[in-house]
């Protein structure tokens, strides 16, 4: 994964009840680095990271690829 792409979260819902939309901010060290993602422009001050091992356990749908 590269900054810029935009995934849906696999366990993290929104408050419509769907999946949460999180788009890349920085990859470093093994470590994927990430922030909600809003299209209407407010952006989530929150940052969370998991390791890249873990792919598989975060990532639902790739949906823009960088």
């Amino acid at each position: 994964m590269k900054r810029g792409t935009v995934f849906e979260h696999k366990h993290w819902l929104d408050n419509k009840n769907m999946p949460l939309l999180c788009y890349v901010t920085c990859t470093r060290g093994g470590m994927i680095y990430y922030t909600h993602w809003n299209p209407e422009g407010e952006q989530s001050t929150g940052k969370w990271w998991y390791d890249s091992s873990d792919l598989n356990k975060y990532v639902g749908k790739i949906l823009e690829a960088a």
